[in-house]
């Protein structure tokens, strides 16, 4: 191979790799992202949201409580930083009261019972 070829080939090969990495995203960014349409989803389904705290809740308590308000709505563990993306693109009203509660780890659960 002739040395201009060899060097058209490697400016090639080094111009594909660049384009190859710009478009492939990370997974954890599509991940995310799906995260943050399930929460959309339950949060325009479900009337009610109510957020409790998990800091030191023993995990034989926390799978209680699953079981237990499991049959009334959805109970989920989601990072905060999600549920605060998803009502930000919801445009939530009181957002900023919200988000103060929005600290440590929290359980959420998605209902429409009279609260």
């Amino acid at each position: 191979m002739k040395s201009r070829t060899r060097t058209q080939l490697a400016r090639l090969m080094s111009e594909l790799a660049k384009t190859k990495e710009r478009e492939r995203p990370r997974k954890s960014i599509g991940l995310k992202s799906k995260v943050v349409e399930e929460i959309k989803s339950l949060l325009s389904k479900y009337k009610v949201i109510a957020i409790l705290s998990a800091d030191r809740m023993p995990s034989a308590e926390s799978r209680r409580i699953y079981s237990r308000l499991s049959e009334y709505g959805v109970v989920k563990l989601y990072k905060n930083s999600l549920v605060l993306r998803a009502l930000q693109d919801m445009k939530a009203k009181n957002l900023e009261e919200i988000s103060k509660y929005l600290t440590g780890s929290n359980i959420f659960v998605f209902t429409n019972i009279n609260p």
